[in-house]
């Protein structure tokens, strides 16, 4: 699991905030199921109320369907919304709450504030142990990371329906059209999310080598879709990066800036697998 923890420095210079990333960040390291990274996470966890560098990663995950935790560190609280020199405004501050996955409450008394703000359905708390005897370190950052396999858990199952809904509800009959056309769907989320796993390159290029279906159908369908520019730059990259040929392409294949962009963006790390046979 490729994880980002992300803390303005503002946030940070308050001595308990930065115990509390330096221990999750420290948890972490040590386990073998974990890479802290700011390249192509799975999963963002988001510290700190009130900050615009926050605001613009909060929006910038929320485009690419990327799902974060977000912990406002008490900044939510009556007192705090109340007086708090704000950076960003107020509606800026709710986009960041309800976009988040879940947000992570410290207390119970926070996640009760919370929750009568409406600030978001999903709370959790999860007591800090540099400032709670309650709970160790390593306790706190197991309850985390769980957290984190839960929300990364819901998220692909939801990704992996709705790909299939759009499938179902597809004039198309023919179930291998449709199979591809699937591939082609869960590549197109791939690319939006700004990477795309060699593993599910080489899985579309297989399907369209391996699988009989009417090409001139495929593309109207495609053009349908607004899929039929993704598709012929993909083509160009499964042709250089992966198994497909010429002889096996439903659209000529497109070379261009942003086909070398696409290009760039296939990671060979492995990635949680959104399944959709």
């Amino acid at each position: 699991m490729r994880v980002q923890l992300y803390m303005s420095e503002k946030t940070h210079d308050i001595g308990v905030n930065r115990e509390l990333l330096a221990a999750i960040t420290r948890q972490c390291q040590q386990r073998q199921d974990i890479i802290l990274t700011d390249e192509n996470p799975d999963i963002v966890h988001l510290f700190g109320s009130w900050e615009k560098s926050v605001s613009i990663l909060a929006n910038q995950l929320y485009k690419k369907t990327i799902p974060y935790v977000y912990s406002p560190l008490g900044g939510l609280l009556p007192w705090h919304t109340a007086h708090h020199a704000h950076k960003i405004g107020l509606s800026a501050q709710k986009k960041i709450a309800a976009r988040a996955s879940t947000i992570h409450a410290r207390s119970p008394l926070e996640r009760n504030f919370l929750m009568e703000g409406k600030w978001n359905k999903e709370v959790v708390v999860i007591k800090n142990s540099a400032i709670t005897n309650e709970i160790q370190e390593k306790e706190m950052v197991d309850d985390i990371i769980k957290l984190y396999n839960e929300i990364i858990a819901s998220y692909l199952f939801k990704t992996r329906e709705d790909i299939r809904e759009k499938v179902l509800n597809l004039e198309e009959e023919d179930e291998n059209i449709r199979y591809v056309f699937e591939k082609i769907l869960l590549a197109h989320h791939e690319m939006h999310r700004g990477n795309m796993s060699q593993e599910s390159l080489n899985g579309l290029a297989q399907a369209m080598t391996a699988v009989d279906y009417d090409e001139d159908k495929m593309a109207a369908l495609l053009h349908q879709h607004k899929l039929d520019k993704f598709l012929g730059r993909l083509e160009q990259v499964m042709m250089e990066k992966s198994t497909l040929t010429e002889g096996f392409t439903t659209l000529p294949p497109i070379q261009d800036k942003i086909t070398e962009q696409m290009k760039e963006s296939i990671t060979h790390y492995q990635q949680p697998a959104i399944t959709t046979d």
